[in-house]
């Protein structure tokens, strides 16, 4: 067997952390022949999926054989050790230019890693990449790297705007990426790319070394192909203390009153198969829940991420404007006549959001909606002139970011057809327990 193989890397198809894991020990695999095997997967899927900006070889192998030296002298540091990642080109990697997906920062060379980037790295990953994203983290415009397509249907977007994290996952290239999401960017493309995307409690991993855009509702998110996958991947970089998984009861489920509308058939059918199969194995469903404010929840979004992104780029853009999307302009320009008044009757809002949510949460483990109202979008039918988080299929998405509550995105059952997420979420700050409660709902829909 191939070094190209041996860990099942670019075989067009996920590859698990702990699979990855027991597969390096158990045939004595070197961390630097698994970074050769996934930069050589990447290499070769560019020209379909276009994943990444830039892949970081020296990087990797630098990486990588410290890997190797601390495996020889009989350390282990766990699931992470000599496993490819892939970071979204919105964190700084030492050495390497940091640009948002624009090459208005091409030259913008980071000088010292993002904190989650340290501790990815001081868990034994190795960085093989930096991965393709919708310009400033706001989608669904690729202008200046390429488009990342979904490797379900390469006609589609990735989603977004961790879009390249997500496809990079899906397609075996790396066994977890790092993402962010201010309103949805690590669970959106998960949801299309048919992965695990996360969304911790708001803090509880340091944004430090992240490009600045959205100070009040960013957040360092993680995809993976399992829920293991994103326990290890957090377990990493929160500053909570992890614990083992353990076997969570047939949870709580509160499902969201109203989701069918505005959801395409496809996302009902595969919606309602897995709330009832979820149902068949004993969880407790309470469908039609109100949460008040969801229905504004992207509106309140919106009045709260456009000045907070004109401020942290103001400055930083040419004046004319040249390389910044034509949705994006229009967008900074709007955030000038958005008044305190606005902002403040926004963030209003989102403390109204909040104690809704807590209020369900109070009495159910989980709150359930779809993830996306339809499937990856063709990149035919994207509208240039908008922005995606206006787009009213991404509105089950804002809140959390809103709330600051975790969530996850789990693939649901789509034998041979486009992939739908279902989303979950959680108590602030009970990020590990929303992970049991996201492994039952895994095994169970896989039973």
């Amino acid at each position: 067997m191939t070094p190209q193989t041996r860990l099942g890397l670019g075989m067009a198809r996920p590859v698990a952390v702990t699979e990855f894991a027991h597969v390096l020990r158990s045939e004595h695999i070197s961390a630097a022949d698994a970074a050769r095997e996934s930069i050589a997967a990447i290499e070769m899927s560019q020209p379909v999926i276009n994943a990444f900006i830039r892949v970081t070889a020296d990087l990797a192998m630098v990486q990588a054989r410290h890997v190797d030296d601390l495996r020889a002298a009989g350390t282990d540091l766990g699931a992470l050790m000599g496993a490819p990642i892939a970071v979204k080109d919105l964190f700084d990697v030492a050495g390497v230019p940091t640009t948002a997906g624009s090459r208005i920062f091409a030259d913008r060379v980071a000088t010292s890693d993002a904190e989650a980037v340290r501790r990815l790295v001081a868990a034994g990953a190795v960085i093989v990449g930096k991965a393709n994203m919708d310009q400033f983290a706001m989608g669904p415009h690729q202008d200046d790297y390429g488009r990342t397509n979904c490797p379900a249907d390469p006609t589609r977007y990735a989603g977004g705007s961790s879009g390249g994290s997500a496809a990079a996952v899906a397609a075996g290239l790396v066994v977890a990426a790092l993402g962010s999401d201010a309103g949805g960017s690590t669970r959106h493309p998960a949801a299309c790319c048919g992965v695990v995307g996360f969304k911790p409690t708001f803090g509880l991993v340091p944004t430090a070394g992240a490009f600045p855009t959205f100070a009040s509702v960013d957040h360092v998110g993680a995809i993976a192909s399992d829920v293991a996958g994103i326990r290890a991947v957090l377990a990493a970089i929160g500053d909570a203390a992890a614990y083992p998984a353990v076997n969570a009861r047939p949870p709580r489920i509160a499902v969201l009153s109203g989701w069918q509308g505005g959801c395409d058939d496809h996302v009902t059918d595969k919606i309602d198969s897995a709330l009832a199969a979820l149902a068949g194995a004993g969880a407790l469903l309470t469908p039609g829940t109100d949460v008040r404010g969801f229905a504004e929840s992207t509106t309140t979004l919106v009045d709260i991420v456009r000045p907070e992104v004109f401020t942290a780029l103001a400055g930083h853009l040419p004046e004319d404007g040249e390389g910044v999307p034509v949705a994006f302009r229009a967008m900074l320009a709007s955030a000038r006549g958005i008044s305190a008044v606005s902002y403040l009757r926004a963030q209003a809002r989102r403390d109204q959001l909040r104690a809704a949510v807590d209020a369900v949460l109070a009495d159910y483990d989980v709150l359930a909606t779809p993830t996306s109202a339809v499937v990856a979008w063709r990149w035919a039918d994207i509208d240039k002139e908008s922005m995606g988080v206006d787009n009213p299929s991404t509105r089950f998405l804002p809140f959390a970011n809103l709330t600051g509550n975790p969530a996850i995105s789990l693939p649901v059952p789509c034998p041979g057809s486009l992939p739908v997420g279902l989303q979950l979420i959680g108590r602030r700050g009970a990020d590990f327990p929303l992970l049991d409660v996201a492994s039952w709902v895994e095994r169970a829909l896989a039973a």
